[in-house]
């Protein structure tokens, strides 16, 4: 058969490639610490479980609204208008995840061949770039420094905005490096966007609610002026622990040049796909997000940000290591190029982040994922997750700090 060529040239999520490699290495039965998933392994909370349970038990097995129920809509609505955005239950759109809810968006804002560009700041998420490029746009990066401690320069954002520029990307907290930026840093880049009218604010704030000691976060669409030029994505998958029910959703009250919202465009794209997300699932919406389940999400914030800190604490201990200390999401992403050129006790050249990567998994069984698939600045970090057990972090971490003791100077 003929497939075309952009299905052809798009390549597997590195993050997930490395999940189904640790899935195989277990059913052989070595016992792996896995760093890689980034997943919960906390419960889902008490209110999200009982309200699907009820709709099975009520037999809501049929076609809901193409954005989603009222009652999910609005729910989401109210949860964004408590941070500042004036937003309303016609606004949203519900889907299935937030990689779904960028989607949408990109196959609204992108038009193959006529060279739309969007700015990502990297490192970045990894489905970020072949899902632009899958959409018929090109990706324009703009690198954030270990050094910096990933944060970006708001002048370079700005002097990557052209008349090309179709969409910046903003992730805060953000995958791979767990850095929330500050407030003043927000309003930069959304002043960069402002003065370019034909561009828009993608803003992913997946992990929003995921911060940990005085991080802050700045929605931009709640600064003023800047509700029409930014799109709001977010989701239950992360905060609420529920990556595989497929809930997340898009707030996009903005108005097209046909004088419709944004959330319209998006319902249509939505009702000739995927239809809608699954019926069962959308109750869990209002349950985790009108207040039933607000003791559970804190107590899941907090056993993250003390893992965040285990975790931090370990590696800043590991000569050759060095780390940020993670303000949000549930990442660290330390440099550990410092070990590059070295060799391992069977022979194996740490030449890249890749091969430390692989050399880690092989000889200590210890999986973390290379950060130079996140992109420029990534080249010389690992993401290691703490969405795992204490004893998997301390246990895990001990592993590295022998493997990185264990290495030799070449000849």
């Amino acid at each position: 058969m003929r497939c075309s060529q952009r299905a052809l040239d798009l390549e597997a999520s590195a993050t997930l490639a490395l999940a189904a490699r640790v899935k195989a290495l277990r059913a052989e039965g070595k016992d792996v610490l896995g760093f890689s998933a980034g997943e919960p392994d906390l419960a889902p909370p008490l209110a999200a479980v009982a309200a699907v349970r009820q709709a099975i038990e009520e037999g809501k097995h049929g076609y809901e609204p193409v954005p989603g129920t009222p009652e999910a809509r609005e729910a989401i609505a109210a949860f964004h208008r408590k941070g500042g955005i004036d937003c309303s239950a016609d606004d949203i759109v519900l889907t299935a995840g937030g990689k779904m809810a960028l989607f949408l968006v990109l196959q609204a804002l992108l038009e193959p061949g006529r060279g739309d560009e969007v700015v990502i700041l990297t490192p970045a998420w990894v489905s970020y770039k072949p899902m632009i490029e899958l959409c018929g746009g090109k990706v324009v990066e703009v690198p954030c420094t270990f050094e910096d401690g990933f944060r970006p320069d708001p002048e370079a954002v700005a002097a990557a905005v052209t008349p090309n520029t179709a969409a910046v990307m903003l992730n805060s907290p953000g995958n791979p490096t767990g850095v929330a930026f500050p407030d003043d840093v927000v309003e930069r880049i959304a002043a960069a966007v402002a003065a370019h009218p034909h561009a828009m604010l993608i803003s992913d704030e997946i992990y929003a609610t995921l911060r940990y000691g005085n991080a802050s976060h700045c929605s931009p669409a709640a600064l003023p002026g800047m509700k029409d030029r930014v799109i709001t994505l977010h989701g239950l998958s992360k905060i609420a622990a529920v990556t595989g029910w497929r809930l997340g959703w898009v707030v996009a009250p903005m108005l097209t040049e046909r004088g419709e919202t944004l959330a319209k465009i998006l319902t249509r794209i939505q009702g000739q796909s995927l239809s809608h997300t699954s019926s069962l699932v959308m109750p869990a919406v209002a349950a985790v997000l009108g207040g039933e389940a607000d003791e559970d999400l804190e107590n899941m914030r907090l056993r993250f940000a003390d893992r965040a800190a285990r975790m931090h604490q370990h590696l800043s201990r590991i000569d050759g290591i060095k780390c940020i200390q993670p303000e949000g999401a549930f990442y660290c992403f330390p440099d550990v190029g410092d070990c590059f050129g070295k060799v391992t006790p069977t022979g194996k050249v740490l030449t890249d982040v890749t091969a430390f990567c692989e050399a880690l998994l092989e000889e200590a069984l210890v999986a973390v994922v290379p950060g130079a698939p996140f992109g420029p600045g990534g080249e010389r970090c690992v993401r290691m997750s703490f969405a795992c057990g204490e004893e998997t972090i301390d246990a895990g971490c001990e592993r590295l700090a022998t493997f990185v003791s264990g290495l030799q100077d070449s000849v």
